[in-house]
């Protein structure tokens, strides 16, 4: 289950980020919820919506996501091929000298909203973890480009500093009734497992709040395409799809069936709240089918979201 573990973990902190207070040491920004610190490129603050850097007036950002496993793998993942399946275009990607040791820089276009955005990436790491920092910006400001390229590789990594507990999410979940323990949060991505391990081989629980509004006409076709985005989504099978109200957010209850990079069986369990300010909260559950009594556990968790006052 390792390896579904890390891409879905992937695709799920590439869609949703958290509020953090960032704190700002001399010149150097402190990222809360991550080990990093960065230099903030002129006319950037911190983000009040993800963990990281924003400059409002060009709608640029600079976003740093800690992830675990290994970032060889993450390197050889980030290919043309499945860049373009999550509608990127690849233009660069190269090996370079990092803080006495190698990173990826990536360059890539992705039009969004009838808008042309450029990227540039950077990802380091080693056989445990990896930081994947991504600078964003709309083409018409391609100006800012060195600027961006600068602060991404001015990024410090304090291997020693402790993220042991939950920061500035907006909403709560009870897992008093259960097994799950807290195990890790990678921006507003709370990760929830039975062994306290992540990567894990256990049943794992992930709740997230989205990072921007969508505009979503059919909810339950978006609930739908959301669950098909997952790794090997599009040979989910779906059993179940139910309305559902939960602390008066209406939303989607899905139980699906797919397989796991090796070919095992797996049940998919996911809920989607939407608010009407067009925010939605996400909640999946990922247990093999030895373990499907747990499909009885991830809705008695779901059951108890709740919005904090």
């Amino acid at each position: 289950m390792t390896h579904i573990v890390n891409k879905t973990l992937l695709l799920f902190l590439l869609s949703f980020y958290s509020v953090f207070s960032q704190i700002e040491t001399k010149n150097y920004t402190k990222i809360s919820g991550t080990k990093c610190s960065i230099l903030a490129p002129n006319g950037f603050i911190v983000s009040s919506n993800f963990n990281g850097l924003q400059n409002v007036e060009k709608g640029a950002s600079i976003m740093i996501t800690e992830l675990p496993g290994s970032y060889f793998m993450m390197h050889e993942n980030f290919n043309a091929e499945n860049l373009k399946s999550r509608g990127m275009i690849l233009i660069s990607k190269e090996t370079v000298d990092y803080n006495n040791s190698q990173a990826t820089y990536i360059k890539v276009r992705q039009e969004a909203n009838g808008i042309q955005y450029l990227k540039q990436i950077v990802m380091f790491g080693n056989q445990d973890y990896t930081v994947l920092a991504n600078g964003i910006y709309p083409e018409k400001y391609k100006q800012i480009e060195k600027e961006i390229k600068t602060a991404l590789f001015s990024i410090k990594y304090n291997k020693n500093e402790d993220i042991s507990t939950i920061e500035n999410v907006d909403f709560d979940i009870d897992l008093s009734t259960t097994n799950f323990i807290f195990t890790k949060q990678m921006s507003n991505t709370i990760i929830y497992t039975i062994d306290g391990k992540f990567p894990t081989e256990h049943p794992f629980f992930m709740a997230g709040k989205s990072i921007s509004k969508i505009n979503a006409k059919n909810k339950k076709e978006y609930s739908v395409e959301r669950l098909k985005n997952l790794p090997n989504g599009k040979s989910i099978t779906i059993e179940s799809i139910t309305s559902i109200n939960i602390d008066g957010l209406d939303g989607y209850e899905i139980i699906g069936y797919g397989k796991n990079s090796k070919e095992e069986d797996e049940q998919i369990y996911q809920i989607m709240l939407y608010t009407e300010s067009s925010d939605y909260y996400i909640m999946i559950g990922i247990t093999s089918l030895e373990n499907k009594d747990y499909l009885k556990t991830f809705k008695e968790i779901a059951q108890s979201f709740r919005i904090k006052k």
